[in-house]
């Protein structure tokens, strides 16, 4: 085996290889010193004295882990712009979820934070692909104040979400800059909990934003308006000495001359706000009202003193004056401010754009004439004197309207404007507002109203306004109205007629509860009037009745009952019923009152007990009343009496009506699929009020095959199959189509049959007498040939009805009435029947689809 030799170089100098001892011999030649070299690159000095050593400093070393490549960026480095803010780095230790990343922002001017407020309110973390969110609660930002130089951002990961070692981090967050005094830099650095060892990125400045204009608004720019004035963007900089604050010390007053050329300022301090806000913070603070007091105004500069509070340096100040006036010429006005206070230096404050003094233009504000809106209509749903109806105000908006503003409207003297909502439309965009109040005028001036706009108009729209719940006057006429807004104030006006009111003679009618001969029945007398004053206590008969030989009239005061329908003081069992027999062929009786009633009084008989005559046809006579004298209306809009099927129209949307409740229209296509089988005219009126239809009401969806009908308890429930339909005595004649349901709530268990629901065209029988309902109203049938001609009309099942024999009631307004045996059609509207005449049914938004047969309209008053 071959041995290792260790061989002795024969260029030893003292144990040294040559080329260090040639560098040894060198330095001891340079430095004069005698030296011993031990252990290389951490060699010891000796040989020299202390005061003559020369100390050597190290490279810097790391004790501990740190992140690496700190990267940090802004969208803005202007002060007071929202900036995004990037901040990238290397975790090298990684960072578990739980745990803070720390942004620290050192600045280079102490007290001055990166951020304004309470800094970014959310900060996205991305890393390994994957990003999270971290909200609000997991971000603490800490401004630096007063002598503090740096300002950190603490960002804790949420659960879940790591960050692992060696991974690139990227936290991204929007935040506002501060708005500093002069330009501001900015040193990045960022530790972990794993890497707290500082590391540092690439500075940032923030810059002073260039000067602007001191800002002015008006809340009203036409000529001669009272308006508030806004006056912002405004710093109070002291040219000769910067202090710290205005007035610059707590006992000195300073005053604010503010001057409103050509137009006039409010005196009374009330009407002055003065505010300022802090522009690291965003904390807004408002100069209480005891600590400033105002002199001059009128045609004057307002003089706005301030004592007690103090404007911090750099804070920005806002004013707002309510009520100022505006020059009543002249295209522009630029209003103009100054400050001032009792310092020795207190004449040198400069009113500026930016804090540091410059940019002291307060900007113009533009005036013009006043307008007023053009191409003004007024048009009343319903014309009829004392009417309650809808107005439509239609017009061109000559300037713009925000959601600010107002529509003033007046209508013809004795017009009542008592509802509170209205539809306001945007034509030109087709844009429906959403629902805007209505205040109605007081005191003499309940014939106008201000409607409050939603939405924005543009200057040159076509707009519409229906407004609800309008009582047209007690008379007649030609009337006039007038609109105005707040931006076109000056009124115009539109003409518009109201009909004047008629008024008809009503013959008497008599209603019996029972037709059948020999039967014991209940006789209602209808349609008169008192034909003298009749008081209390009367020894002879005030109003006689006389019947046809044969009618069993009971001689009970009980049995009879008046009612004054004009005054209801006047209402009661007779006092006194005796029998009067001085009418050859007649029955009488004559009734004294048992209550004062006035001349003219509409009254109402009614008699219990009466025993019918033999089969024939007859009429009563009457002493002691008139034959009852009616207003006549005109003919009633379905856009205000709601019949089934009626397509009724406000603004831009449409309703189709069942039972008088408004299902919408949701576009054109789906009006086209329910108009295709419906033949009612789309006509101009208010939706209905009603939170759903009537009880009985027949719906189906559009494009769906279920019927539905509305139950006592307004829920919709569904029919199984048709023979269910037909046996709960509904007609096929009376299914509205609808778009939907309309958001009614569906109810469970088996539909109720038209019994219950007494639905419209439903054939009911009641003891042997049949009778046919429409609009809750139910219409005795006499004989079988017309009954039979009803159920053939309706295609109802006849049923027996639920309870006694109906008595007469109030129909519902819109129901459609076919009288047998003749051609007339009766619409309804308070419960008064008109005569549809011409094309009176077709113009006003009915159809005869839903019409229903009825005998005879027995004691319902017709126009």
């Amino acid at each position: 085996m071959s041995k290792l030799k260790l061989g002795i170089s024969r260029n030893v100098e003292g144990g040294l290889s040559r080329r260090t001892g040639s560098f040894t011999k060198k330095f001891l030649a340079v430095t004069g010193s005698t030296a011993l070299i031990v252990g290389g690159a951490s060699s010891v000095l000796i040989g020299a004295s202390a005061a003559s050593a020369t100390t050597l400093v190290s490279a810097s070393y790391t004790v501990g882990s740190k992140v690496t490549a700190v990267t940090y960026s802004q969208s803005s480095t202007t002060g007071g712009a929202s900036s995004v803010n990037t901040l990238g780095f290397t975790a090298t230790d990684g960072v578990a979820a739980g745990s803070a990343i720390t942004l620290t922002l050192t600045s280079g001017t102490a007290g001055v934070a990166p951020f304004s407020g309470a800094g970014p309110s959310s900060v996205i973390i991305t890393s390994g692909g994957n990003s999270v969110v971290v909200s609000t609660a997991d971000i603490v930002y800490t401004a630096a104040t007063n002598l503090v130089t740096a300002s950190t951002l603490a960002v804790t990961l949420p659960t879940g979400f790591s960050v692992a070692s060696g991974a690139s981090v990227t936290l991204q967050f929007t935040a506002t800059n501060t708005l500093p005094g002069a330009s501001t830099t900015f040193t990045p650095s960022v530790t972990t909990v794993n890497d707290p060892v500082v590391t540092s990125g690439t500075s940032y400045t923030l810059s002073v934003p260039a000067s602007t204009a001191i800002t002015t608004s008006l809340s009203n720019s036409l000529n001669g308006a009272s308006a508030n004035l806004t006056i912002g963007n405004m710093y109070l900089y002291n040219s000769a000495a910067q202090t710290a604050s205005f007035p610059s010390s707590s006992s000195n007053t300073g005053t604010l001359k503010l001057t409103y050329p050509n137009g006039t300022l409010p005196t009374s301090a009330s009407a002055y706000a003065v505010s300022y806000t802090n522009p690291n913070t965003n904390v807004a603070t408002t100069v209480p009202a005891a600590d400033y007091s105002v002199t001059g105004g009128n045609a004057s500069p307002a003089l706005i003193a301030i004592s007690g509070t103090q404007i911090p340096n750099g804070d920005v100040v806002s004013i707002t004056v309510t009520g100022v006036i505006n020059p009543s010429t002249g295209s522009s006005v630029q209003p103009s401010i100054t400050a001032s206070d009792t310092s020795t230096n207190g004449s040198n404050w400069v009113v500026a754009s930016s804090p540091t003094g410059t940019g002291v233009t307060v900007n113009p504000l533009s005036l013009g004439s006043p307008t007023s809106v053009s191409g003004l209509t007024i048009t009343p749903a319903s014309t009829a004197a004392a009417a309650t109806t809808s107005y439509t105000f239609n017009f061109k908006a000559t300037s713009a309207l925000t959601a600010s503003d107002s529509v003033n409207v007046t209508l013809a003297s004795g017009t009542t404007v008592s509802n509170t909502s209205a539809f306001v439309v945007d034509n030109t965009t087709g844009t429906t507002l959403t629902a805007a109040t209505v205040t109605p005028g007081t005191g003499t001036a309940t014939n106008t109203g201000t409607v409050a706009i939603t939405g924005t108009v543009n200057a040159g729209d076509n707009v519409s306004i229906t407004l609800l719940g309008v009582t047209n006057p007690s008379t007649g006429g030609a009337d006039s109205g007038s609109v105005s807004t707040t931006t076109d104030s000056v009124a115009v006006s539109a003409s518009y007629t109201i009909a004047a009111p008629t008024s008809t003679t009503l013959s008497p009618v008599v209603s019996l509860s029972s037709s059948a001969a020999g039967v014991t029945s209940t006789y209602t007398i209808t349609n008169i009037v008192s034909a003298a004053a009749y008081a209390k206590g009367s020894t002879t008969g005030q109003i006689d009745l006389y019947f046809t030989t044969g009618t069993g009239l009971p001689l009970a005061p009980s049995d009879y009952t008046i009612t004054d329908l004009t005054n209801s003081s006047g209402s009661g069992a007779p006092a006194t019923v005796t029998a009067d027999t001085t009418i050859a062929n007649y029955s009488g009786v004559d009734l004294t009152v048992a209550n004062p009633i006035a001349q003219n009084d509409q009254l109402k008989i009614v008699i219990s007990g009466v025993i019918n005559p033999s089969g024939g046809t007859y009429t009563a006579q009457f002493a002691g009343v008139n034959a009852a004298s009616q207003a006549v209306s005109a003919f009633p809009s379905a856009g205000m009496s709601y019949p089934n099927g009626a397509f009724v129209q406000s603004g831009s949307q449409i309703d189709v009506i069942a039972g008088g409740y408004g299902f919408g229209i949701p576009s054109a296509s789906v009006y086209s699929q329910i108009a295709a089988n419906d033949a009612a005219t789309v006509v101009d009126g208010s939706f209905p009020t009603a939170t759903a239809p009537r009880a009985g009401t027949l719906i189906q969806v559009a494009g769906s095959a279920g019927i539905w009908v509305v139950g006592t308890d307004g829920k919709l429930y569904q029919f199984s199959t048709p023979a269910q339909f037909l046996g709960d005595g509904y007609s096929p004649n009376q299914v509205v189509t609808v778009p939907s349901a309309g958001g009614l709530t569906v109810g469970t268990g088996t539909p109720p049959s038209a019994a219950t629901t007494m639905a419209d065209g439903s054939v009911q029988n009641f003891g042997g007498t049949f009778y046919v309902f429409d609009g809750g109203q139910a219409f005795g049938i006499p004989n079988l040939a017309d009954a039979n001609s009803i159920i053939a009309a309706t295609g109802a099942t006849p049923i027996v009805g639920s309870g006694s024999a109906p008595m007469a009631g109030t129909i519902a307004n819109g129901s459609v009435l076919e009288v047998l045996g003749s051609t007339n059609v009766y619409v309804t509207s308070g419960g008064t029947a008109y005569l549809a005449t011409g094309t009176n049914l077709t113009t006003n938004g009915y159809t005869t689809m839903y019409a229903v047969p009825v005998p005879s309209l027995g004691s319902m008053p017709t126009m």
